[in-house]
């Protein structure tokens, strides 16, 4: 993929929680793809997007991923 990035990336799962939070330096932005302007979760990107799955994976965010959730992951608040 031409427009692909490769990168280190932090992640620290809380078993207790079921937390997932991800630690990433600012992703480059790309014109999207064969018109896939939306995420996994189905949020719209617009005309340039990081590339891969997520709109933004933002540097500390903190996504709930309980399996016995069924709504879609959201980010909540990184604990301080």
């Amino acid at each position: 993929d031409k427009n692909g990035v490769s990168m280190s990336v932090n992640l620290d799962f809380d078993p207790d929680s079921l937390e997932l939070t991800i630690g990433t330096e600012e992703l480059p932005r790309v014109a999207i793809l064969g018109r896939i302007d939306s995420d996994m979760f189905g949020r719209p990107t617009g005309d340039m997007r990081v590339p891969g799955p997520f709109v933004d994976l933002g540097a500390g965010a903190t996504r709930l991923v309980d399996p016995r959730v069924t709504t879609r992951a959201e980010t909540i608040p990184t604990k301080e």
